[in-house]
């Protein structure tokens, strides 16, 4: 979820970048596939702004705030403790990204963000325990033997490519390295982009005129994870003790589209991704993210 926001895709253009402020709302849920187990679900709240350089007009940077909880459980059908095949886990956390757009073409960032996992101290538990049995009426989740309280520290540093075909088509690349207690490893994004208005959804281009415009894209993410504390209850990758064994390399395929009108922006995007742990038994696992943003200029 936090990486798709540092991509950008757009036509390159002098002068239209507008210095502007923004919030907005982003879900993650597999409910939509009929699902409920791994990456259960996800609720953040973005904040931030971009400033145009004062010796730049094409060159724009982003303050990008988020703050934001997501939930892992088991498969529905495992409430046994002894047959779990993933391990319950919250992660709540705040994020500071700084991203510099240049020409619309490339750009780099690095983000930093402080958070904590377990159960109860990430609210994990309460939340999706009265999610089930308030919202939808179901039994709820045994949530035994979730991964261990801990504080966590985490950085990211980030570079992104654009290559325009013709004046609507790009490909797009994002090399990514992660180091810190929740999360140690590397990234690279590749994918395709139609349209004529930012994938990134937090940047925002002057717009002349207020109509509605539509791109869509297609991603993949290969991501080598050496460590994921949110998934092993493990700070290195020496420990061997403990139940749950990470699956390394990690693939993620995305297809989505973005909307906007004036101001306004909506952004869906559908996910498959691959096991995150070994004991997982389903290979693959789908979830929909939804946003919407509102921009002041």
């Amino acid at each position: 979820m936090i990486t798709f926001c540092c991509l950008l895709t757009s036509n390159p253009a002098n002068g239209q970048f507008k210095n502007y402020s923004f919030i907005g709302i982003q879900v993650d849920n597999d409910v939509y596939f009929d699902l409920d187990q791994y990456y259960s679900s996800g609720n953040f709240l973005h904040f931030g702004k971009g400033i145009v350089s004062d010796s730049n007009p094409n060159s724009l940077r982003l303050i990008h705030w988020t703050f934001g909880q997501q939930i892992f459980t088991p498969s529905t059908s495992l409430y046994k403790p002894e047959i779990g095949d993933y391990p319950y886990n919250g992660w709540l956390f705040i994020e500071r990204q700084s991203i510099i757009f240049n020409k619309e073409i490339s750009g780099r960032g690095w983000s930093f963000l402080l958070g904590v996992t377990g159960a109860d101290l990430s609210l994990a538990r309460p939340i999706h325990n009265f999610f089930h049995q308030v919202i939808r009426g179901i039994e709820k989740h045994s949530w035994t033997d979730p991964i261990s309280p801990f504080f966590h520290l985490n950085g990211s540093r980030f570079w992104f490519r654009n290559i325009p075909l013709g004046n609507r088509w790009k490909i797009h690349a994002k090399p990514m390295v992660d180091l810190g207690t929740y999360r140690t490893g590397g990234q690279i994004d590749l994918g395709i982009h139609y349209g004529s208005i930012p994938l990134n959804p937090y940047q925002f281009l002057s717009q002349k005129k207020n109509g509605f415009k539509l791109s869509v894209y297609l991603q993949g993410k290969f991501r080598y994870r050496w460590t994921e504390y949110g998934l092993t209850g493990k700070l290195f990758q020496f420990q061997n003790d403990g139940d749950w064994h990470l699956v390394h390399p990690h693939f993620t395929f995305e297809y989505g589209l973005s909307t906007t009108l004036a101001s306004w922006r909506l952004f869906a995007v559908g996910i498959i991704t691959t096991k995150d742990v070994k004991q997982q038994l389903d290979g693959q696992h789908f979830y929909l993210q939804l946003g919407l943003i509102k921009a002041f200029f």
